[in-house]
């Protein structure tokens, strides 16, 4: 988790962190200052959302439960190296019902780049001006 510690740092910015597992959201709230939440709709404020999940079927659960409960624009951003064409269906669907931008957002370096905040991240976006809005938090890490 230290993307998000990275992203908890920014300044202007509240970095809210929810996690399957309870106890590392509250870690993490306790190690960074990021503000756990227990439940995604809690999420739903923000205009960001990152999430870094083990596979695109993942991605898609997930996204189908925060998306109802998202303003219109958020971007809602993956760091999955998932699969291409899921993730493209999965935007156009998101993009038309909710009115959110989902975008792709692989990266690559490991834990070591993780922890260094050197990692390299590869975005694709459906809108320049939304892409704007997440460059500053991906660059965080």
């Amino acid at each position: 988790y230290p993307m998000a510690g990275h992203m908890a740092r920014l300044g202007g910015h509240s970095c809210l962190v929810w996690n399957r597992s309870t106890e590392k959201a509250e870690r993490h709230a306790a190690e960074f200052g990021s503000s756990a939440v227990s439940d995604l709709v809690a999420l739903a404020k923000a205009e960001v959302l990152l999430m870094c999940l083990p596979t695109s079927d993942e991605d898609a659960t997930m996204a189908e439960q925060l998306a109802p409960h998202l303003r219109k624009e958020t971007c809602l951003v993956s760091c999955t190296s998932g699969e291409p064409s899921a993730t493209k269906r999965l935007a156009a669907s998101l993009r038309e019902r909710f009115g959110v931008h989902f975008m792709d957002c692989p990266v690559s370096g490991g834990p070591k780049g993780a922890a260094a905040g050197s990692l390299t991240c590869m975005l694709g976006a459906d809108s320049d001006a939304a892409a704007e809005r997440v460059m500053p938090v991906i660059q965080a890490f």
